[in-house]
């Protein structure tokens, strides 16, 4: 994952409530699956492992969120499990032909978590952080698209 990627999910999640975050967290994992087919179909085995290591390294998070009071939770968990092999099978044996399946999987249940963060009003859950504004704006013969970020004077650590 190349570093404006990144710094795209840094900003998402620093305006996410919990649900929004969840949803974030799909998305990483779903970047890091491209990533995968990407590399092993370049020949570059090394970026293809650690991005399977860093796709695993998510849903493991994603695991252990589950609150099994629920049932829900025990069915997400087989999924995730079953994701989980996959990943683990382009680690040990290099082999991605399960990867298009355990992307189908993640896709359907972030497109119901995006149902579920469509109806969560709750407000961000880290407060006190840069406002990101952004836009575009007409040039002469070509768009620009600009960022302005808050200059954070009440930024960071408050007694």
């Amino acid at each position: 994952m190349d570093s404006a990627k990144k710094q795209e999910f840094a900003a998402r999640v620093t305006q996410a409530n919990k649900s929004e975050l969840v949803v974030i967290t799909y998305d990483i994992i779903l970047s890091y699956m491209d990533d995968i087919v990407e590399t092993h179909n370049n020949g570059d085995k090394e970026n293809c492992y650690n991005s399977a290591v860093c796709a695993e390294n998510f849903l493991h998070e994603l695991m252990e969120a589950l609150d099994y009071k629920y049932p829900i939770s025990r069915e997400l968990l087989s999924l995730y499990v079953y994701v989980n092999k996959q990943l683990v099978n382009v680690k040990i044996k290099d082999d991605i032909s399960g990867i298009e399946s355990a992307k189908d999987v993640m896709t359907k249940l972030r497109e119901s978590f995006i149902k579920v963060s469509e109806e969560d009003k709750s407000a961000p859950l880290m407060s006190n952080t840069e406002t990101i504004y952004a836009g575009i704006t007409y040039g002469r013969g070509n768009l620009n698209e600009m960022s302005m970020q808050d200059s954070g004077n009440n930024r960071g650590f408050m007694a």
